[in-house]
């Protein structure tokens, strides 16, 4: 018997998360205005399995549908509540998948052409070293058409089986988002510690260009 789309967005949920404890961020946005009717829901992982399922079912019928790539120990999506892991990300947009290295665990098909994916690491990170291995990727393939600013911690990402009402035109159905393949291979952490780190974005502040306070010359000294 064939397993049904609902089904097989439960079996992503759980290939991502486990039994790891947190809670999901699923954010919904209608065709016609979807700054103004953005919302964002939260369900306890594990826990509300069955919930999360239901609510992303029902909303995906008139809705785009994003999850927040991260757990978080808070019902709020913001950095400071997102939880240790081992996933690493990208919206890789038009930028061709077959050009990535590593291969990714989960290449998602947003709409014809372009693309989201994931990497499941060999062992958990803390948050800002996925948010930076994160980063690492989307500059290095950002000439290829991948998002440069698709690496941050609260990042969403589309849901697969649901619909990408973006790209609706007319009497033209919005294409569903496809789940291209998910391996169960895990990525090494050296690999992505390898790849060269991205260059600090406007408005981070690089403490190792920064001297030792403790080796300024007193007030008085000077």
């Amino acid at each position: 018997m064939p397993i049904s789309p609902v089904e097989l967005q439960v079996q992503f949920f759980d290939y991502l998360f486990g039994n790891t404890r947190g809670y999901v961020c699923i954010c919904i946005a209608p065709p016609d205005n979807p700054r103004a009717n953005f919302k964002q829901e939260f369900f306890a992982w594990p826990e509300q399995k069955s919930e999360l399922q239901d609510f992303v079912n029902h909303a995906s019928l008139q809705n785009n549908v994003w999850f927040g790539v991260n757990l978080l120990s808070a019902e709020t999506r913001k950095k400071e509540h997102c939880l240790p892991d081992n996933l690493v990300w990208s919206d890789l947009d038009t930028a061709d998948p077959a050009l990535l290295v590593p291969e990714p665990s989960v290449l998602i098909e947003t709409s014809p052409g372009r693309f989201q994916a994931i990497w499941r690491l060999d062992q958990e990170v803390i948050p800002e070293i996925a948010e930076d291995y994160s980063k690492r990727i989307a500059y290095k393939y950002r000439r290829d058409g991948a998002d440069p600013s698709g690496w941050d911690l609260t990042q969403l990402l589309r849901v697969p089986f649901t619909y990408n009402y973006k790209y609706a035109v007319g009497d033209t159905p919005p294409p569903q988002v496809k789940l291209l393949y998910a391996h169960d291979v895990l990525v090494p952490v050296e690999i992505f510690e390898g790849i060269e780190p991205a260059p600090v974005s406007q408005g981070e502040l690089d403490l190792a260009g920064l001297p030792d306070l403790k080796m300024l010359p007193r007030r008085e000294q000077i």
